[in-house]
């Protein structure tokens, strides 16, 4: 779901608002988390063959010189799994399905004597793996299996694709070349923090929010075609954060009321809520905002539900050390002169702010009341001056000149 911002002017310091707002909130489909199942009974599996020997998974190569990807087991369902009971053997399936879906193989064989799993397990590690491999673009959620009736155990699934391996392909090296482009720019970035930023500004700058494009969902969508609705976003952001060290999960969930999905990422050991396609403002002047970059899921809850079903359960949201607005001084509390002034001096003229009591246009309609004295303050003393302001719910952009 795409949220919409309005823009606001004020003209020679005398208030003149307007509010261009766009196409309205579109409701978008966010895959069938709980998988299209079709079954199949295998009457004796006594007779169904072994699986073969599983050759161990090799890690994600490195697009960028200098990037190191994220190891597979760090990926945060992979690690959950450990925790269950009988958690080795469903990370064996997890990692029997990962390798099955990359070779694209029509059935994939399950039937390992040292890692049996039932149907409602076999679920879940399906479900934490596709939520784990945003690179796996050609997979869709849905598959089949084959299951021992006597025993419970389940011998195989064939896995649902969106794609024929011929058009995988084709198609997987225009994802690594978009996602190249993007992470080149990340060399020399040594922090976490810097790294995720730079990601999050390339990706609301490249990719438009479009519900009708054939990969909308995916991350060939968002970055091989530069359009997606707000599970492409979140799937090309996991991937590129991968990419570039960086744990990242999907949240799912509901955003002013309709389907959503976001993005959880771990900052230098801590978690927090971060949603792309709701900072990608569509507007040329101002491709991108902050206002939902690494929020604690107190300030997420302001217009976000979560969904704490449909995949795996999420890590605690509490630290809000590497928020954008805590870290450039840009969370406002209170009405400050002050502060919008050392802002705009220190954004030459620009300044973004998450208000976290005000709503946008209490704030607006303050500083155009105290336009003047702030021009002043910045330079314009004795001038005349343009000042325009850009909301989303919590925040607005605001430039002076």
């Amino acid at each position: 779901m795409k949220r919409t911002g309005a823009i606001a002017w004020v003209v020679i310091g005398c208030l003149c608002m307007s509010c261009l707002c766009g196409c309205g909130d579109i409701l978008t489909q966010i895959k069938d988390t709980a998988s299209s199942v079709l079954q199949a009974v295998v009457t004796d599996g006594n007779s169904f063959p072994a699986a073969p020997p599983l050759e161990p998974l090799g890690e994600e190569k490195p697009l960028v010189e200098g990037l190191t990807p994220l190891s597979k087991r760090e990926y945060y369902g992979y690690a959950l799994l450990a925790k269950e009971e009988n958690g080795t053997a469903l990370q064996t399936v997890y990692n029997r399905l990962a390798a099955g879906v990359e070779a694209m193989d029509e059935e994939i064989n399950l039937n390992d004597s040292t890692a049996w799993v039932t149907v409602d397990q076999l679920n879940m590690v399906w479900l934490w793996y596709c939520a784990d491999y945003p690179q796996h673009f050609w997979r869709n959620n849905g598959y089949a299996y084959k299951w021992d009736k006597n025993s419970g155990n389940v011998m195989s699934i064939s896995p649902e694709y969106t794609m024929t391996k011929e058009e995988r392909d084709t198609n997987e090296p225009l994802v690594e070349a978009a996602a190249t482009a993007i992470l080149t720019d990340l060399r020399g970035l040594s922090g976490e923090y810097e790294r995720e930023l730079a990601i999050h500004d390339a990706m609301a700058t490249a990719v438009t929010y479009d519900k009708e494009a054939k990969y909308a969902y995916d991350v060939f969508g968002a970055l091989a075609e530069g359009k997606a609705v707000c599970e492409g976003y979140a799937e090309a952001f996991q991937y590129l954060l991968h990419q570039a060290g960086i744990q990242c999960l999907i949240a799912v969930g509901t955003g002013n009321s309709e389907l959503h999905g976001w993005n959880v990422v771990r900052i230098d050991g801590n978690y927090y809520f971060t949603d792309v396609t709701w900072d990608d403002t569509e507007e040329k002047d101002i491709p991108v905002m902050h206002t939902y970059f690494n929020l604690t899921e107190e300030l997420l809850k302001r217009d976000h539900v979560l969904d704490l079903t449909s995949s795996y359960p999420l890590p605690p949201c509490t630290a809000i050390a590497a928020n954008y607005h805590v870290k450039n001084g840009s969370m406002v509390e209170t009405f400050s002169v002050q502060q919008i002034v050392g802002l705009l001096k220190k954004g030459k003229g620009t300044a973004e702010v998450y208000l976290a009591k005000q709503t946008p246009q209490e704030y607006w309609d303050w500083f155009a009341d105290n336009s003047r004295a702030i021009a002043d303050k910045i330079g314009f003393a004795g001038k005349g001056y343009d000042c325009s302001g850009y909301m989303t719910d919590f925040g607005i952009r605001i430039t002076i000149k």
